[in-house]
């Protein structure tokens, strides 16, 4: 994860939550990538409201999935979205899942422990050790296929 970005309880501020948002940088580059009319008129209708309301936790979300083709973007907006709203489950986990995805297993599984304690019952519960598994078998089975594939070849 970035260095900038550390799990802290600390409120940001609305100038500190705004300057998180997208450049244009960011998002010519991205856009030049998804090439899709939609997706551009969805992130600037996510990034106005967040502009109206910063410390909207569900806007931050939604900015995350529209960047689901730039992990690293798509974390820094759940990571954003769990600094407002750090109770929720589903933000913690989605956040987990980017860590994940990004390759950072060790922080994943730290932060699906976190929903695993939080869960409120043993459906939740079950649930997310469920979602915490996949992680780890995913982790595995990334970890195992170039040795399989080197195994295979000889």
């Amino acid at each position: 994860m970035k260095e900038g970005m550390k799990m802290e309880n600390d409120q940001l501020t609305h100038t500190q939550l705004i300057s998180l948002l997208p450049t244009q940088k960011e998002l010519k580059n991205y856009l030049a990538k998804c090439e899709c009319d939609a997706v551009e008129i969805a992130i600037h209708q996510i990034t106005t409201d967040i502009v109206a309301s910063p410390t909207n936790h569900e806007l931050w979300c939604d900015l995350a999935y529209a960047f689901g083709r730039n992990l690293e973007m798509q974390w820094r907006y759940f990571y954003v979205a769990h600094r407002l709203c750090p109770s929720s489950m589903k933000i913690l986990e989605s956040l987990a899942s980017s860590c994940n995805m990004l390759g950072d297993h060790k922080q994943a599984m730290h932060l699906m422990e976190k929903v695993i304690a939080c869960a409120s019952s043993d459906e939740e519960r079950v649930n997310s050790i469920e979602s915490k598994n996949w992680m780890q078998f995913f982790e595995l089975s990334r970890c195992a296929t170039p040795i399989c594939e080197s195994f295979l070849h000889h």
